[in-house]
């Protein structure tokens, strides 16, 4: 085995590797054609160092037996750990042997025939949506719900082009539509509170009984929602705190600023149909593979559920989505 001394005098590794198997022997691979043991090693990436003579040296001096031979080869390996243990078990198969050491993230909860009903109809909203949205401009939309009251918060498509700024993605004009709606809800509320404390201070017999009658109705929410009913959700709470809990539905894999923007938000779930290979902030295989919604380097955290495909002609709505640039961020 290569001592650690001598792996210094390699470049730092720029890719994480702790899900691969850095030591496997010959008869743990899938190939042995010779019958002779070997003992294979991951030294490097070749986007750490692609310089098979250095390599050599390096891992010659560090064996430093005469008796062994050291062979450098080039192998497919994989760049992400698998979600799964049989996913695991089916990619070392495929490339290098993968350690498997669970995944705390895995959503182990299938979602209920109801949320995936819910869930279905409100792709359907954000996919017609997209193909809908004004000429010029991605066809990207997004949409918050309630998930208690099945109702929607806020709707938006992507205005980057005729809103002359680059960051008006559909998700983030979604938030923002959001918090004023909120705003404008407690505003109401303050007004609303103030009448009722003005009228308070001027009460008499007659009066109180007005006051009373009027408590008992609750206020009607901007969101079409109403306050004190005691009917739960996001839209009829007496205050609510961000995007707390809701679920969100969109088009595409949203991009690093999206995603992070969902974190902040703190929503329940995620729902999106087409993935964003180079742009996307979500699957471990899009973009830098950041992964942001089970970060643990984060406070906050949310599933994320993609669209797979529909075996229903009523569904083609969804599968139509289409792919973006690959350089374009959602």
């Amino acid at each position: 085995m290569i001592p650690n001394p001598r792996i210094d005098f390699l470049p730092e590794e720029v890719h994480q590797l702790n899900h691969l198997r850095r030591l496997v022997k010959e008869d743990q691979m899938n190939d042995n054609p010779d019958g002779v043991v070997y003992l294979r090693i991951v030294v490097c990436t070749l986007d750490t160092l692609d310089d098979q003579d250095r390599i050599y040296q390096v891992v010659k001096e560090a064996v430093d037996d005469e008796n062994f031979e050291v062979i450098v080869e080039k192998k497919q390996v994989s760049k992400y750990p698998a979600y799964t243990k049989e996913q695991a078990t089916e990619w070392s198969k495929l490339s290098w042997p993968m350690m498997w050491r669970g995944n705390p993230n895995l959503i182990k909860t299938p979602l209920q025939e109801s949320e995936v009903q819910q869930a279905i109809k409100y792709l359907k909203t954000v996919a017609e949506m997209g193909a809908h949205n004004d000429s010029g401009e991605l066809p990207i939309a997004t949409v918050i719900v309630d998930p208690v009251k099945d109702k929607v918060v806020v709707s938006k498509c992507d205005n980057r082009t005729q809103g002359q700024n680059p960051i008006n993605h559909s998700i983030m004009t979604a938030i923002y539509e959001a918090a004023i709606k909120e705003a404008e809800r407690r505003r109401n509320k303050q007004a609303s509170n103030a009448s009722l404390e003005t009228l308070v201070s001027h009460s008499n017999s007659s009066s109180t009984s007005t006051l009373s009658s009027t408590t008992a109705s609750p206020q009607e929410s901007p969101f079409g929602g109403a306050d004190g009913d005691g009917g739960g959700g996001w839209l009829e709470s007496e205050r609510n705190y961000l995007c707390l809990n809701l679920h969100v539905y969109t088009t595409h894999e949203p991009c690093a600023m999206c995603a992070m923007a969902l974190v902040h938000s703190r929503i329940a779930k995620l729902f999106y149909i087409r993935s964003s290979p180079l742009t996307g902030a979500i699957e471990p295989n899009s973009g830098a593979g950041y992964g942001i919604h089970w970060s643990k380097q984060l406070n906050w955290s949310y599933e994320a559920w993609k669209w797979r495909g529909s075996l229903q002609t009523d569904e083609e709505p969804i599968d139509n989505v289409p792919s973006l640039n690959d350089s374009t961020n959602a």
